[in-house]
């Protein structure tokens, strides 16, 4: 069951916006989403998703976990501490996640100056 649940978590994720609007998809992107992995049944929740991020604003840990209410809690975890959002609904998760993990106040202005410190290329 475990399984399914995660499953459904990320194709809710891939269904859902950003807060510029853009795809779930695009938002995997730009949060350097990586290591996916399923969460087993607790006391708290039926089961959930766990992944890696290397956002603007958070680089860390996202946990969602499916209530036994039918909605989600989702957790950030980083070496900055930990914030914990509850009564989270399947149309509302990429949306807080993208608010949480990459958009910033000045969003244009330090995504360019990630890309100028982070640039790879060469001439």
């Amino acid at each position: 069951m475990s399984i399914e649940i995660a499953r459904t978590i990320k194709h809710q994720m891939r269904g859902g916006s950003g807060v510029d609007g853009h795809n779930g998809a695009i938002c995997y992107m730009t949060w350097g989403a990586t290591n996916f992995r399923e969460l087993g049944e607790n006391e708290s929740s039926k089961g959930g998703l766990v992944f890696k991020t290397n956002g603007l604003k958070h680089k860390g840990f996202v946990t969602i976990r499916l209530t036994y209410m039918d909605d989600y809690t989702v957790t950030f975890t980083s070496d900055k501490g930990e914030l914990v959002l509850e009564r989270i609904y399947a149309d509302q998760l990429t949306y807080v996640i993208d608010k949480h993990v990459e958009h910033t106040d000045n969003y244009i202005k330090d995504s360019n100056e990630w890309l100028k410190t982070n640039n790879t290329f060469t001439s």
